[in-house]
């Protein structure tokens, strides 16, 4: 299925998102939330600061805030991405984009096995996809996973 608008991700994408944040620990199971939640009942002051308070994490010796969204909204949001760089915006393919991906990966499929520069050419063309930084694998099973996994999606969206 295509998504619904320009606004939001195909259902792949937010799944991958959903899945990726559920697994973090940063994610709160109770709200569903990315950190403590900034929503529900109206918030005075002095509650928003000790929620930012608490939303507020070192990561790489850097200070970041854990958003507080809403999780299964804030996944399907072309626009949105992760605080601590999990996933990414996603970015929409050109029919260009489209045809020169599907050459590739089928060109590999084709050839039966593949370079180690096919294999950055090929988690850049996932990352580009799925809108989540992946780093490189050389793992076999990996690679093919990486390989199904991009032509699945670009099936799925061209129909």
């Amino acid at each position: 299925k295509k998504s619904g608008n320009m606004f939001t991700v195909p259902p792949t994408v937010q799944a991958t998102r959903l899945s990726t944040c559920r697994g973090c620990s940063h994610y709160n199971n109770e709200w569903g939330t990315c950190g403590r939640p900034l929503v529900g009942r109206t918030l005075t002051k002095e509650e928003i600061k000790e929620i930012e308070a608490d939303n507020t994490i070192t990561r790489n010796r850097s200070k970041i805030k854990l958003c507080g969204c809403v999780m299964k909204i804030k996944t399907r949001l072309t626009f949105a991405e992760c605080p601590i760089g999990k996933w990414d915006k996603h970015v929409k393919l050109s029919k260009a984009e489209r045809r020169e991906i599907m050459a590739f990966v089928t060109e590999v499929q084709e050839r039966g096995h593949i370079k180690r520069s096919d294999v950055e050419r090929l988690y850049g063309y996932g990352e580009k996809i799925s809108g989540m930084k992946q780093e490189a694998q050389m793992c076999g099973r990996c690679v093919k996973d990486m390989i199904d996994k991009i032509y699945r999606t670009l099936k799925q969206e061209a129909e």
